[in-house]
């Protein structure tokens, strides 16, 4: 399960989910890894095929359009995931300690289980509404309290997320618009403070522009609503506007598609404009207060480039900058982050992906809190802004299951100096899809 699903991974970044998916058309053998299998994009209209000759792609192009125009209304198959398993945590509040400071750490077991239903249906020839629903739990296990009086099952969480989309593709135009919505809900024990206790809700729409050469550009505009349970002063409604630009660079000859090597390129623009719940703080007194009659708003841009390279193996990289210009004393950041996967196959049927998470933050004012929320991400509980090696193993078992083993390591190091943070999780389960 990928995007929501209580995983390993961010939304924004490089593929949440490490084990390789074979999309439509794709396909795996024991000697070969899944065709496109990983980064595994979202699910959307199929992108126009690619032409031998470059001048007659721009007709192709148009072609596939008037095509998906073409079919007749109908429902397109269900498809329903069903993961439980296992996992040691060793960091499961998640603390963060200063230099010197002694605060004890607790590590727990814990069981995982999640369900995930994915589906659409062609209500108009050329229209497609599709849908994509999740729920799943995470139990953690011990009776030990730390020196906050917390126990692990004070981690106990709920998530409910959905998402839904519905396009239209005009074939006269060689574009598609779509209305995007999407609803995100970690539902913690509200007694207990956890910075993983978070609600969101985004609305947009987008244009999809297709071009000649496999080259696409789309535009997207759309509101957030984000509610941070803990603490409401980081609530925050904001509108966000995007550009994302994708192109096909190289593809090798080759008698089929699915046996064809290429190289994708992606470079994407996001600008989102936040207004907090919360007071901006002024510097004018210490430590740092709430100014008077001043709210918070922050301007939040993320910057992206990333390459996907697809062969007997899969190999991507992808360099993300993000600027928080804010109005509130110590909540300015710059952060750069790098991002490198490999998928491949191993042997005995197995499939491994390894993924490798660099971060660089630069607080503008300095570290204000210990507290850093900021490593939270706002897409997901499992998604953080952290130093991360994630190591997934997958092997497909009869009957539609697949054995799964994750392992990771989340770590600041370089990322944030003033702060120590170290985690480990372990994790074993069994994934059924049908």
């Amino acid at each position: 399960m990928t995007g929501a699903r209580i995983g390993v991974g961010s939304a924004a970044t490089l593929p949440a989910r490490v084990r390789p998916r074979c999309p439509p058309g794709g396909r795996a053998t024991p000697s070969r890894s899944c065709r496109r299998a990983a980064p595994a994009p979202p699910r959307r209209l199929p992108a126009a095929p690619v032409g031998r000759r470059p001048g007659a792609r721009w007709a192709v192009a148009a072609a596939a359009i008037a095509a998906i125009a073409a079919t007749p209304a109908r429902a397109e198959p269900t498809r329903v995931q069903v993961e439980a398993g296992a996992e040691y945590d060793t960091n499961v509040h998640r603390i963060e300690r200063r230099a010197g400071e002694d605060v004890a750490v607790q590590a727990a077991p814990l069981v995982r289980v999640g369900a995930r239903v994915r589906g659409g249906v062609r209500p108009r020839a050329s229209h497609r509404l599709s849908y994509d629903l999740f729920a799943g739990a995470k139990r953690f296990f011990g009776d030990a309290r730390d020196d906050a009086g917390r126990t692990p099952s004070d981690e106990d969480v709920a998530i409910v997320a959905a998402r839904g989309a519905y396009a239209a593709a005009l074939a006269s135009r060689r574009a598609i618009v779509r209305a995007v919505g999407s609803y995100y809900d970690a539902i913690g024990d509200d007694r207990v403070d956890t910075a993983r206790n978070f609600r969101s809700f985004d609305a947009r729409g987008e244009l999809v522009l297709v071009g000649p050469e496999r080259h696409r550009f789309a535009l997207h505009a759309g509101l957030r609503a984000f509610t941070f349970k803990p603490d409401g002063v980081f609530d925050y409604r904001a509108d966000h506007y995007g550009a994302r630009y994708t192109t096909e660079m190289w593809r090798s000859d080759s008698a089929g598609e699915a046996d064809a090597s290429s190289v994708e390129v992606a470079a994407a623009y996001r600008l989102e404009r936040r207004d907090y719940a919360g007071a901006a703080l002024t510097d004018a007194c210490d430590p740092p207060c709430p100014a008077p009659s001043l709210g918070r708003v922050d301007l939040f841009h993320v910057a992206s480039i990333e390459v996907t390279y697809t062969g007997d193996r899969v190999y991507a990289a992808r360099y993300e900058l993000q600027v928080d210009d804010s109005n509130s004393f110590g909540q300015s950041l710059v952060r750069h982050r790098v991002d490198a996967a490999v998928t491949t196959d191993v042997a005995f049927g197995v499939s491994a992906t390894a993924k490798l998470t660099v971060l660089y933050n630069v607080f503008v004012d300095g570290l204000l809190v210990a507290r850093d929320v900021n490593a939270q991400t706002g897409v997901s509980i499992e998604d953080e802004n952290r130093n991360g090696l994630v190591v997934h193993l997958a092997r497909p078992l009869a009957g539609g299951w697949t054995a799964e083993a994750r392992y990771g390591l989340w770590s600041n190091e370089f990322a944030t100096d003033a702060l120590r943070f170290r985690r480990q999780a372990v994790y074993a389960g069994l994934l059924y899809e049908r």
